[in-house]
């Protein structure tokens, strides 16, 4: 039997990749408007926002700020 990717959607960074995903959706703004607003290239845009885990701590608070996360939200999605 196959491979499945299913098991990749629990992971620990779920709420972090739901929450950044979602507030991005929301507000109408998308990988153009985020690599521009954070000084990186839409690639690295995108490889941060498929994979959250990789996102360096800096750029998590900053992200939550142009996308006007409240911190406590962040807090509850962020692993230490």
């Amino acid at each position: 039997m196959p491979r499945t990717k299913l098991d990749k959607n629990n992971g620990k960074f779920r709420k972090l990749h739901v929450l950044i995903n979602g507030s991005a959706n929301a507000d109408g703004k998308d990988v153009n408007d985020i690599a521009r607003y954070l000084n990186l290239s839409e690639n690295t845009v995108r490889k941060y926002l498929r994979s959250p885990e990789k996102l360096p701590f800096e750029t998590v608070c900053k992200l939550a700020k142009y996308l006007n996360v409240p911190i406590e939200e962040l807090r509850s999605c962020v692993l230490y």
